[in-house]
């Protein structure tokens, strides 16, 4: 009996979640419909959120916003959209058929761009609160008979320091590394609970000032 209860919470809330992802998106995708359409003086009729029998709505202007029975669509019905429909004259402005074709591959193509719009505005958001990935300095392998091994590094140094210059990244070590120009750096690691300081002499391998073959460890 447990195990149907909590079978049949977790469909629940799955399908509470299902609703709840789909309906933010289909609301940005008529979202982008609807203000594309008023942008270019079209008449919107309704914007539902959801299909079938209203559940409530308010009518504002012309608009009829509702939110309908069937949450897994939605729509918006604009005025003058199909172009065997009568438009009395005085409307033409306002409809959809009667608009140029630029117009209206616009107002249609402004759905899917809303969706792409989200997916953006989420990525970025994710990005901001994640931050940039970035690598400790911390030396995981010593290359045999390199500056790094010669200096003393050992493997599960962290580097603190470079010249005294504090550093949090591999790759602010690395820069610091690499501006030096091949004369000797002092490196400040730490060594499970000792803080040490190395003098270690970059060389030039490939082009490049590193502590050793950029294809080995360091």
């Amino acid at each position: 009996m447990e195990s149907i209860l909590s079978y049949a919470t977790q469909t629940s809330s799955f399908v509470m979640v299902l609703v709840v992802v789909l309906s933010v998106l289909i609301f940005f995708h008529e979202m982008g419909h609807f203000l594309f359409a008023r942008a270019f003086s079209v008449g919107v009729e309704k914007f539902s959120l959801g299909f079938g029998p209203k559940i409530i709505g308010k009518t504002i202007g012309r608009t009829d916003y509702r939110l309908s029975l069937l949450p897994l669509g939605g729509y918006v019905k604009l005025f003058g959209e199909d172009p065997t429909d009568t438009v009395p004259v005085n409307d033409e402005p306002f409809a959809f058929s009667k608009k140029p074709v630029w117009q209206r591959m616009l107002i249609v193509a402004a759905g899917p761009g809303f969706n792409v719009l989200l997916a953006w505005l989420l990525f970025t958001w994710i990005a901001f609160l994640s931050g940039i990935p970035s690598q400790l300095p911390q030396i995981v392998g010593v290359g045999e008979n390199t500056p790094a091994s010669e200096s003393g590094l050992q493997s599960g140094d962290l580097v603190i320091a470079v010249n005294n210059e504090v550093v949090k990244t591999w790759q602010g070590m690395a820069a610091l590394i690499a501006d030096s120009k091949g004369k000797n750096i002092q490196l400040t690691v730490k060594r499970q609970d000792e803080l040490i300081d190395l003098i270690v002499q970059p060389r030039a391998y490939e082009e490049k000032i590193c502590l050793a073959r950029p294809s080995t460890a360091i």
